[in-house]
């Protein structure tokens, strides 16, 4: 898939990579799928000290690891004070301010409203911003821009992993052992009956 200009400085039409607490998340938009990955786990993710609580250190871990696929990341912002935690660059030098939000839910409409008010504000001081908020609970991102013509893109996660000393471990490959788990536990129960 080709992306068009637009598209090119809009980051929720790219791959993004994040790490949430113990697990690494590759988001991107059902839109601009399929598309092979831009994110390898062998090369593009770090061993980091693991969490009882990914909520507790969430906000600090997505600024600090956040990618974006045709981006540079600047951490924090240099000429900026208002709260934004990360600035995107593109190739062509557009930049864009992000503030990032965690919660373990969906937004509600209050929230919504708030956040595009502030949008608005960094649109009046020539800023282009926008607000990323992480449902850490149901793995989803949805980023809010475009005060103007207000719009909410959601991405979903495309991949998944947990790295450690002994290696990385897919997402896939922990769903496919807790199945087989649950299948042997199942033969067993069955077993037991009889």
């Amino acid at each position: 898939m080709t992306l068009s200009t637009a598209d090119q400085t809009r980051p929720s039409e790219h791959q993004i990579l994040v790490n949430l607490g113990n697990r690494y998340v590759v988001f991107a938009s059902q839109n601009s799928m399929p598309r092979s990955m831009d994110f390898d786990p062998e090369k593009d993710s770090e061993i980091l000290p693991r969490v009882a609580d990914e909520s507790d250190v969430a906000g600090h871990r997505i600024a600090e690891t956040l990618r974006v696929s045709g981006f540079e990341t600047v951490n924090p912002p240099k000429a900026y004070d208002e709260g934004w935690d990360v600035e995107l660059v593109d190739a062509k030098g557009a930049r864009v301010l992000v503030q990032i939000k965690v919660a373990e839910r969906e937004l509600k409409q209050k929230d919504v409203v708030k956040y595009f008010e502030f949008l608005a504000k960094a649109a009046g001081k020539g800023q282009d911003a926008q607000i990323w908020n992480f449902n850490v609970e149901k793995l989803r991102l949805s980023i809010l821009s475009n005060p103007s013509s207000p719009r909410i893109d959601t991405l979903e996660p495309i991949d998944v992993w947990e790295r450690t000393e002994t290696g990385v471990y897919p997402r896939s490959r922990i769903v496919r052992r807790v199945a087989e788990w649950a299948e042997r536990l199942e033969m067993l129960y069955s077993q037991v009956i009889e």
